[in-house]
């Protein structure tokens, strides 16, 4: 349009904004955004997550509107250019301060900033409104050592300039220790001279004088107040006596105690999601956009910038800056200093530097220790406390991963100190001082748990050895966290004990790496959980070193058991090797058995599996739970065996066992087991709700075994529906679960069936790579009935690219070894696959013999599919009657059409084209008649 035309076309409308109102200003990329159903965002869902949104800051109403679009796309390619503008005006009561003096800008001291604030916007804003407040007296901005709190003062007092006409001045009382020297700094600020009189009475003559002279109030900066907290109390009290219109606003690691204070406590920038594994991998696309809106990383990439404006955010090296971040507790001071190493280390190199936190993180262009090192920051805090407070932060740094009360009250010993205060006051202190940070966890009743953050912690941990307290201390901690653990643990089952135990997960598997007794019992609790949650590796570390180190008896027999439950899953034979050293006369022996069935599944070999557990039943000491997981392991079994019936039957029963007993665990299991064999009988959304049911219970225990186990299940069935986007989703998040966390089957299984939606797709090279990455595991697990599996989805890959013979004589083999492990399921499957492959080629080419070699073939895999309740037989009998007809059998072909009618199709792209392949044969046997 040209720009005259257009100009006649503008209108110009003037709007009045009041307190609470919100505009936003967007274009049509955000409300034309697109999901993988191809539904727009629209006007509509905008307005929706607008409500309620009224007295929210722009910043955060923002935030909401780009994490709603987000959410929508479920992980769909932004579709078109996006912009979004949001503002509001700032609540303000009474009148207004001219935003400039009768003789231009207020006066001001303030620095220029030389960085910008990055993810502090909200805590900017909050800042500006309190400041922008009539009956606003004294403003204290509280946090830790390093967490911006000077930088967040300094940036909303900028903004704030305009309401204070007789300006804003900034004191620093870092070197400050009395009333003299705060006197000294505010004056020198204002310019006042202290040299003849009171310095308390002339600065406060001086800032009553200023704001009755210069029409209006006076912003008062006091940086860095705690080592002078009691004068500035006593002198900023005397001042606003003096002069009311005197705002102060103060930077301490905990609130001043003035009458009216307002404070604004920083907490850490946003962090990713801490990974159970120290392993640094290449992120894709979305998880790399998702990073760079985490406010810690894109503080990191605009610091690493400004040393190296080469750097970028990457696919390569996102996954360390995101933990990096989260190793430095998003204190934005220690993320600055790790990104001024930019130019000489990359982020993995930053990260694997870590334990030398103290030499990293050290900036030389500071302008003092405090503010250019990390340690410099932590000294400056330590020299403030009293000898208990740092006695007590000491002592309490051996706590890993946090502690309750109660921990930290049989952890720490000050009888050495005379009159010392009780340890629940020293506590309460140092959480006032932002040393300790904690958490109200409302699950366990509104309980409050505390714990540091990993730099205070690494710097107390160096002083507790200067004192040479720290042998003792660990003592008193391992003993006093492994009695509190065993006590919950006998509670399993509870959410409760679950939840608490969890907490102390990090820090009962360090206890775990000891060599006495405490560590024994912690690995026989912590690696369990380690394996449940998705950290198997590390499981299996501890198990072995306790055992290894453990004596002679049961506690050393219930390692074995367990050490051989954790490798079940990478190295079967390996923990069949190790149950071996459980005897028969041992209580423990029949979890040894239950663990020996395990390895037998995982290896495959349903006919050994279901000898072992039938043998076991017949034990007449069996403990209930004990009973419900033989007839969970007996169901695997017998599926894996072909008999279906039999399987389902067992799966009810250790189901009923599950819900009697309140195990969610093995209901869990059992539930999506069911699902399997309603999938494998060809019911497939019968089969999606058990799936479903399962990965709610699991996810739920945060059992992220399990968890894998039913998203490569759920993915399956989108696959064969033609979902190709919503399996892939399912499957990576299964891939992602199984690499993270070192779960080898359920990596192989997610990588199978991710093979199965690209060869769909025809992207036949990133389909064979993922087959033959999950074939890999089986080898190296020794998994054949998983590499029947792969092999199988490898072989429909290389059919669907028309190699047909290498798609044949692969079948064959797997036919081979599915009669290997006694897989009657998978024999009759794989027979009727290359029954229906060799009858479309006989029939194709005209090659009589091989149709009756398909017609000898299909009855049995047809017969043997029925038999086992199987609802996969229909491509098979379609294909036979197609050979019929063409071998002149009509009659024949018409007998097998119609047992094909008594057959419902499934809703998937298979049987969708079957349909159509019956309607022509049903059409050439009426044009025969």
């Amino acid at each position: 349009m040209p720009s005259t035309a257009l100009a006649e076309r503008l209108e110009e409308h003037s709007l009045t904004l009041g307190s609470g109102d919100v505009v936003v200003i967007y274009t049509d990329g955000l409300t034309e955004a697109v999901n993988p159903r191809r539904e727009m965002w629209t006007n509509a869902r905008m307005h929706d997550a607008l409500a309620g949104l009224q007295d929210t800051a722009a910043e955060a109403v923002l935030q909401r509107l780009l994490t709603s679009v987000d959410a929508f796309r479920e992980g769909a390619s932004q579709n078109d250019d996006e912009a979004l503008v949001v503002f509001r005006p700032l609540a303000f009561e009474g009148e207004r301060a001219p935003l400039q003096s009768a003789h231009g800008a207020p006066e001001t001291n303030l620095p220029p900033h030389a960085t910008s604030l990055v993810g502090r916007e909200q805590e900017v804003s909050e800042l500006l409104g309190l400041l922008t407040e009539r009956d606003t007296g004294v403003v204290t901005v509280t946090g830790t050592a390093g967490i911006g709190k000077t930088r967040v003062a300094l940036g909303a007092a900028s903004l704030a300039l305009g309401a204070y006409p007789a300006g804003a001045w900034l004191a620093d009382l870092g070197e400050v220790e009395d009333a003299e020297g705060v006197c000294k700094q505010v004056g020198a600020a204002l310019g006042v001279d202290l040299s003849s009189a009171d310095g308390a009475e002339r600065v406060g003559l001086a800032l009553q004088g200023r704001t009755r002279t210069r029409g209006g109030r006076l912003l008062l900066i006091l940086d860095n107040a705690d080592q002078c907290r009691l004068a500035v109390n006593e002198l900023v009290s005397q001042w606003r006596a003096l002069a009311p219109g005197v705002v102060v606003l103060a930077t301490s690691r905990g609130a001043l105690g003035l009458p009216g204070e307002r404070a604004v406590a920083l907490r850490p920038l946003g962090v990713p999601a801490r990974k159970k594994t120290a392993r640094i991998e290449p992120v894709d696309e979305p998880t790399l956009r998702a990073l760079a809106k985490m406010p810690s990383v894109e503080l990191f990439v605009a610091r690493a910038r400004e040393r190296d404006p080469r750097f970028e955010l990457t696919k390569e090296n996102a996954d360390a800056v995101g933990q990096l971040c989260v190793r430095l507790d998003g204190i934005p001071l220690a993320i600055e200093l790790a990104a001024a190493r930019a130019k000489v280390l990359s982020p993995q190199k930053m990260v694997e530097r870590l334990n030398q936190r103290f030499a990293l993180l050290r900036d030389q262009r500071g302008t003092s220790a405090r503010q250019s090192t990390l340690r410099g920051a932590l000294e400056w805090s330590w020299e403030l406390l009293d000898e208990p407070e740092r006695e007590t932060l000491a002592q309490l740094a051996v706590c890993r991963g946090g502690f309750f009360l109660e921990l930290a009250e049989q952890v720490v010993d000050l009888a050495d100190l005379p009159d010392a205060p009780m340890v629940m006051d020293v506590v309460e202190s140092l959480h006032d001082k932002s040393l300790l940070d904690s958490t109200e966890l409302v699950r366990l009743g509104g309980e409050r748990r505390f714990n540091m953050f990993e730099s205070v912690r690494a710097f107390a941990l160096e002083q507790l050895h200067e004192r040479g307290h720290a042998e003792a201390t660990e003592a008193r901690w391992r003993k006093a966290l492994t009695d509190y653990a065993r006590d919950w643990h006998t509670r399993t089952g509870t959410d409760e004990s679950r939840l608490r135990l969890q907490l102390e997960l990090e820090a009962l598997a360090e206890i775990a790496r000891g060599r006495d007794e405490h560590a024994c019992h912690a690995a026989l609790i912590a690696g369990p959980m380690l394996q449940r949650m998705g950290s198997p590796k590390a499981a299996r570390e501890l198990l072995k070193n306790a055992a290894d180190h453990c004596p002679e008896g049961e506690l050393k027999q219930r390692l074995h058991i367990a050490h051989a439950m954790a490798l079940v899953h990478t190295d079967p034979a390996g923990a069949e090797k190790i149950l071996a050293n459980v005897p028969k006369e041992s209580s423990l022996y029949i979890e040894a058995i239950l663990a020996l069935g395990q390895t037998y599944q995982n290896r495959g070999n349903g006919k050994m599996m279901k000898e072992l557990l039938l043998d076991l039943q017949k034990h007449s000491d069996l403990a209930p739970l004990q009973r419900g997981r033989i007839c969970a392991g007996l169901g695997n079994a017998s599926l894996m065996t072909g008999d279906m019936a039999r399987g389902l039957e067992y799966y009810l029963e250790a189901l009923r066992v599950a819900e009697e007993l309140g195990d969610p665990v093995l209901a869990g299991q059992v539930t999506g087991n069911i699902g399997v064999v309603y999938n494998m009988k060809g019911e497939p959304d019968t089969a999606l709700t058990y799936f479903n049911r399962a990965l709610e219970l699991m996810k739920a225990q945060e059992h992220q075994l399990a968890e894998g186990y039913w998203l490569v299940n759920i993915g399956g069935i989108h696959e064969l529906r033609g979902e190709y986007d919503e399996a892939e989703r399912k499957l990576t998040r299964a891939l992602n679960i199984g690499r993270e966390s070192g779960l080898r089957d359920v990596t192989a299984g997610a990588l199978g069936a991710l093979a199965e939606v690209a060869g769909k797709r025809k992207d036949f090279e990133k389909a064979q790579d993922f087959a033959q990455q999950a074939l890999e595991i089986d080898a190296e697990t020794g998994n054949l009935r998983g590499k029947a599996t792969h092999m199988t989805q490898l072989l429909l890959v290389k059919r669907a690219m028309g190699l047909e013979q290498e798609f044949e004589e692969g079948l064959k083999e797997v036919i081979a070894l599915a009669e290997q492990v006694g897989d009657r399921y998978m024999v009759a499957e794989r027979t009727s696959d290359l029954g229906m492959a060799q009858a479309e080629r006989a029939i194709r080419d005209g090659d009589t013999a091989l149709m009756k070699e398909v017609v000898t073939r299909l009855p049995g895999a047809i017969e043997g599919l029925d038999q086992m309740g199987a609802g996969r037989a229909r491509g098979a009998r379609t294909a036979l009657a197609e050979c019929l007809f063409e071998l002149g059998e009509k009659a024949e072909a018409r007998a097998v059409l119609d047992r094909l009618e008594q057959s419902k199709p499934e809703d998937n792209v298979e049987d969708r084209a079957l349909v159509e392949r019956i309607r022509i044969l049903h059409e050439k046997l009426a044009a025969g008649e």
